[in-house]
């Protein structure tokens, strides 16, 4: 889905294979986490967001850097934005003509607006 070939789809895939260790149980590291096993699967499942809460909680107990966490949270929501924006119903904005005075184009010609 997302336009970079360097980020995951989602978060929770990265979570999966680069900070859990390999052996631990959704469980197991939910446990650990402080969280409902649930919680933890919609994240990595990709039914959920990565939060600032979890992302600190992922560098307490597994050391991930929850910045560059969050980073690349909102670096796949940013993708994913551009990647459905053809389908947003979103118009740009036109004023009318009838509402346009000397003084706009005045403005307009000088370079102000």
């Amino acid at each position: 889905m997302n336009s970079s070939p360097l980020l995951p789809d989602h978060i929770g895939e990265y979570i999966k294979t680069h900070i859990l260790p390999g052996d631990v149980t959704v469980k197991a590291a939910a446990e650990v986490l402080g969280v409902s096993r649930p919680t933890l699967s919609k994240l990595l499942n990709g039914n959920a967001s990565l939060s600032t809460d979890m992302a600190l909680r992922l560098q307490r107990a597994f050391g991930a850097d929850s910045e560059d966490l969050l980073k690349m949270q909102a670096e796949i929501e940013n993708a994913q934005s551009r990647d459905r924006q053809a389908e947003m119903p979103v118009r740009a904005y036109a004023r009318s003509f009838l509402q346009i005075r000397a003084h706009d184009i005045q403005a307009w010609a000088s370079g102000r607006i």
